[in-house]
């Protein structure tokens, strides 16, 4: 609970001076936390926000890393087209990047 206190904090902050990707960054943990609580909706909601945030201000890596988390929720919601999308994704920026996450993405994907 404190830590949520914080992150509410540091949103209204962040909104409030304008910087996106801090914004983003809250709601990607807040999106981790909720999934961890068992708050799907909320996660994916959350999670969505941050992927939105992350692309607008053009954070391919990290909206890859927002879509790997929600691929989690949109799985437990029952939503597998949904998730797998966000797991391509995922898997094409890693790879593009050259980035060992790209192995964590393949076997989730594999696990469909």
């Amino acid at each position: 609970d404190a830590a949520l206190d914080s992150y509410a904090q540091a949103l209204t902050l962040f909104r409030a001076v304008g910087a996106k990707l801090g914004e983003a960054n809250v709601y990607r943990e807040l999106g981790r936390i909720a999934m961890q609580r068992g708050e799907v909706q909320q996660s994916v909601e959350s999670l969505s926000r941050a992927v939105d945030l992350h692309a607008a201000i053009g954070d391919r890596y990290s909206q890859a890393g927002d879509c790997f988390y929600r691929a989690d929720a949109l799985l437990a919601l029952g939503r597998r087209d949904e998730a797998r999308a966000d797991l391509e994704f995922a898997l094409q920026v890693f790879t593009a990047l050259g980035l060992p996450y790209a192995d964590w993405v393949r076997e989730k994907l594999q696990q469909l």
